[in-house]
């Protein structure tokens, strides 16, 4: 889903270059930009911060979004902190269920519904009674929304929702699950092709991410699932 938001959502905004190199080619995120440029870059890219003038940058050029690749999960992390942190004051007003709700909204209003938008691009494609590969992309290409992307939305949110309430909404929980799922969307970035067949945003980071990069990507969330996993482990032993 969120590799369909890049081949059919994003486009360059003006002045913007986009990187033409070869199909495969990686670019490593160690060259040429330091690690905080490369983490606003990612700060910038998947949520709606928006920096000073001066700390913003130039834009996604030139493979700067696969540099920033590294940094995904830990905007992650930022997001689920500051969502956690609103759940937290909203549980000392009200009831502890609607505190979930508050941590799903906040984390919807602060990626500007990134994942959703690409969610909903793709059950309206891949559910609809279209068959063939070119009139699934002209849906998803589609600004507006079907019965599918809305059905899929729904269902999505509900089963987040369900599973907070059942996990007790816990904190280092929470901070596992948004830092693997922006992990996840390196990996399938590094491994899978770019889909359009129009220049966007996208084609600068799908399959242009070096392992390494895909690597440091994926040591943020295994540092917080590992100690998890053995915990849960334990309990299930000794319980």
């Amino acid at each position: 889903c969120f590799l369909s938001t890049f081949a059919f959502r994003v486009r360059p905004g003006a002045g913007e270059k986009l990187d033409c190199r070869a199909p495969g080619t990686k670019i490593s995120a160690w060259g040429g930009l330091t690690p905080m440029r490369r983490f606003l870059d990612a700060l910038q890219f998947l949520t709606i911060i928006r920096l000073p003038k001066g700390l913003a940058g130039e834009g996604f050029k030139e493979g700067t979004l696969a540099a920033a690749a590294p940094f995904f999960p830990l905007v992650g992390v930022l997001i689920a902190v500051l969502s956690f942190f609103a759940a937290k004051l909203a549980a000392l007003i009200f009831p502890w269920r609607m505190s979930v709700l508050v941590l799903m909204a906040s984390s919807v209003a602060l990626s500007g519904a990134l994942h959703l938008d690409g969610l909903s691009d793709f059950c309206d494609g891949f559910f609809s009674p279209r068959s063939g590969r070119w009139e699934i992309l002209k849906i998803m290409k589609d600004s507006r929304i079907g019965v599918m992307g809305t059905l899929g939305v729904v269902f999505v949110i509900l089963a987040k929702y369900e599973l907070l309430v059942l996990t007790a909404m816990q904190f280092f929980l929470v901070l596992f699950v948004f830092a693997a799922s922006r992990a996840v969307q390196v990996v399938f970035a590094s491994l899978l092709p770019y889909v359009g067949d129009e220049m966007g945003m996208g084609k600068t980071f799908v399959g242009k991410i070096a392992p390494r990069d895909v690597a440091v990507a994926c040591m943020l969330p295994l540092a917080i699932g590992l100690p998890l996993g053995w915990r849960f482990l334990a309990v299930e032993i000794f319980s």
